[in-house]
């Protein structure tokens, strides 16, 4: 009921009470009664009720303000409480709402808290019971009510809604009782908006301003609240990383092998030490640090770093870093010294000592030991160099005396001073290396001095060289091990010759033979042509006769030609050729030998063969070996004894197989037969074929032992074909 309609109730009713007094007591008076007498006290009547009406709403607002101050003073007492008890914001929250609505002060609350990107963080109610589940979940998929949406946006502190259900159906508070108004206020302070809280308050309060101020009030003291409980927070987080850290440091420092101190820069007072007590002695803390930390210092130590630490003007400069040798433990330490503040504001050292002792003993050990491989290194027989970036390095002595000293700036890719014939092989194990392709090559060279020493001619070398990478210093590194093979290669030499006039010896009885034959025959010619020289008419016949003997001599100067050209020694000389050349030319020079020991040589010489890059002379070498040598282990079976020699194409290679009907090789010494020195004949010296496989191995190619298809033994040479070959 409105309050003009009040009023004028009370007016009429205190008017007609105080007129019918008057009335009582005219009646009793004999006096005649006037109707004007009445108009007094019916003013009088109304006035005093009207009068009483605005007492009674005074005295009832009164008690209601009362109580709501009561109210308001008990809501901040147990705001203040509940932040201090409660540490999870979503009950926190949980109990400010429940606060609100305890006495029935307002009929229902809810509050939400968002980020700092308006992201529902928490939310909770009170007096809404399931109505508020589905507004609750609207809310955390980023949908906002007008007067939340007005309130964070506007300056406006407290936004109404008088009627919730016709203003705003998806309110929480639309179901509630009719009559209900809602007031929406931010959670702020010092600027920063934290959520909001609505409450649910009766339509004739909504707008009281002391009902708003009130409502400011509580949700100003909620704000404030949040930011104090956010600031224990954060100081909590802030001293619990503190704690770990200093834990941290402390743990560090007490796992040093050494010392953490800290030192007063003017006393010298040691404030704080971390070290071993047995190591420094009881008492410490105190103490100067330079008596307790050296031996026999009565004074600051020279060494002091504390003018070092502070600047010009009176700030810590950056740490000082340096190594010395205790005098007391006679341990080495790297310290780093630098000002810190104390506690009290003063500017402190603090060293950290670090033991360093093993360290500086393995350096020692180390330089002991890198000085004892430079000697080594330096008076090796094995050439040594390191090649970075392509360049040379280091070159121990021995290695200088092979390649000469090489000029500054020599680049090993040059190669110069190699012989020509062997740069193709170098160049491409240098290739393979450098990319990475294999991890290691060895190959051997032809090598006149760059720079002769003085007094030498700069005769060629022959060099064995072997390199890989290695990590030298923290850089990728070329290390190049080099032997100086000239003798071995002269011995070499030698011992190649002597086999190859074994190899003659062998086959010098068909030598002999065919050498013979033409001589006989020369000898017939001869005593023919002393009978008819000079008789008339037989012109023609001594014509015929001097033919047979070119024909004759001829065939001597082939045999004594094949023979030296076997016998003759000198470097290798590749070149491209079929390999069915030296087969025919081993053939040939031996064919009468084993033809007077009854073997028959059987051939099946492939056509159309690939080219390969070989020299003739030593694959002719290394064929005559194998064709004796399988000769010799046939030469006491009585059975038939055959040699097949066969050519032919299989993929990268052309293989010259020689097959013998002979006892062949066993299994058991396969693996031994081509080392030096190894035989198994009575009067062999094992040299045969250990160069044969060098010479094979030379050319890039195989040579291998199985059995035959004859039942001896079967030799397998297998030559690379050169690359872009032309068929031969």
């Amino acid at each position: 009921m409105a309050e003009p309609l009040i009023k004028t109730l009370f007016f009429v009713v205190g008017a007609l009470l105080l007129s019918l007094v008057a009335t009582l007591q005219r009646a009793l008076a004999p006096n005649h009664l006037d109707w004007h007498a009445y108009i007094a006290p019916m003013l009088i009547g109304g006035s005093s009720a009207v009068l009483f009406r605005m007492w009674l709403r005074q005295r009832r607002y009164t008690a209601e303000r009362y109580a709501k101050l009561e109210l308001i003073n008990e809501t901040l007492r147990a705001l203040g409480s509940l932040v201090a008890e409660i540490r999870g914001q979503g009950e926190l929250l949980q109990k400010i709402c429940d606060t609100l609505v305890q006495r029935n002060r307002y009929r229902h609350a809810w509050s939400a808290l968002f980020d700092a990107d308006q992201r529902l963080v928490a939310i909770s109610e009170a007096g809404l019971a399931d109505t508020f589940e589905a507004f609750a979940d609207r809310l955390a998929a980023g949908w906002r009510p007008t007067c939340v949406g007005e309130v964070m946006a506007h300056p406006e502190p407290v936004m109404v809604t008088d009627n919730p259900a016709a203003n705003c159906p998806a309110c929480p508070l639309a179901p509630a009782k009719p009559g209900l108004a809602s007031m929406v206020a931010r959670l702020e302070y010092d600027k920063t908006v934290y959520g909001i809280l609505s409450v649910s308050v009766p339509g004739r309060l909504s707008r009281d301003p002391e009902e708003l101020a009130l409502f400011r009030e509580i949700a100003r003291d909620v704000g404030q609240a949040l930011y104090h409980r956010q600031l224990k927070v954060e100081r909590r987080k802030a001293e619990e990383a503190i704690r770990r850290q200093m834990q941290e440091l402390f743990a560090i420092f007490n796992a040093i092998e050494g010392a953490v101190y800290v030192a007063d820069m003017k006393t010298y007072e040691i404030l704080a030490i971390t070290a071993h007590e047995e190591r420094f002695g009881h008492g410490v803390i105190g103490g100067k640090c330079y008596e307790y930390l050296q031996k026999g210092q009565h004074a600051p130590c020279a060494f002091c770093t504390n003018d070092r630490l502070i600047g010009p003007d009176g700030t810590p400069n950056p740490p000082v870093v340096w190594e010395f040798q205790n005098t007391r433990s006679n341990r080495w330490y790297l310290c780093i010294d630098r000002a810190i503040h104390w506690p009290d504001g003063r500017l402190v050292r603090m060293e950290i000592a670090i033991d360093i002792t093993d360290r500086k003993r393995a350096e020692e050990a180390l330089r002991r030991s890198e000085k004892s491989l430079r000697e080594l290194v330096d008076n090796s027989l094995v050439g040594i160099m390191l090649i970075e970036d392509g360049a040379i390095v280091y070159q121990n002595p021995e290695q200088r005396r092979l390649f000469g000293t090489l000029p500054r700036g020599y680049r090993l890719e040059e190669f110069q001073g190699v012989h020509p014939e062997d740069l193709p092989k170098l160049r491409e194990s240098y290739r393979q290396i450098m990319q990475g392709e294999v991890p290691q090559v060895d190959v051997d060279f032809r090598y006149y001095p760059v720079r002769p020493r003085e007094g030498e001619a700069g005769q060629m070398k022959w060099v064995y060289c072997r390199a890989r990478p290695i990590d030298y210093q923290g850089k990728k590194t070329l290390l190049v091990s080099m032997m100086d093979m000239s003798h071995a290669r002269e011995l070499e030499r030698l011992v190649q010759i002597q086999d190859k006039m074994s190899s003659l010896g062998r086959v010098a009885a068909g030598i002999a033979h065919e050498i013979r034959n033409p001589l006989s025959g020369v000898n017939i010619y001869l005593n023919t042509l002393e009978k008819i020289y000079g008789r008339p008419g037989r012109e023609a016949t001594v014509r015929e006769i001097f033919q047979q003997l070119y024909t004759a001599s001829d065939k001597i100067e082939s045999v004594i030609r094949r023979v030296m050209d076997f016998s003759r020694p000198g470097q290798p000389h590749f070149a491209k050729q079929d390999v069915n050349g030296p087969v025919d030319a081993a053939l040939r020079l031996c064919t009468v030998a084993m033809r007077k020991g009854g073997v028959a040589i059987e051939t099946e010489l492939a056509g159309n063969l690939p080219l390969c890059r070989l020299d003739a002379h030593l694959v002719e070498q290394v064929l005559m070996n194998l064709f004796t040598n399988s000769a010799e282990a046939m030469r006491k079976q009585t059975t038939p004894r055959r040699i097949r020699v066969r050519t032919e194409h299989a993929g990268h290679f052309v293989l010259v197989r020689v097959a013998d009907s002979g006892p062949g090789v066993p299994a058991a010494v396969r693996d031994k037969i081509f080392d030096p020195y190894y035989t198994t004949k009575s009067d062999g010296t094992g040299i045969g074929l250990s160069i044969s496989h060098r010479i094979v191995s030379d050319h890039g190619g195989r040579l291998t032992v199985t059995e035959s298809e004859l039942g001896g033994a079967e030799f397998v040479v297998a030559l690379p074909v050169e690359e872009e070959a032309g068929v031969g």
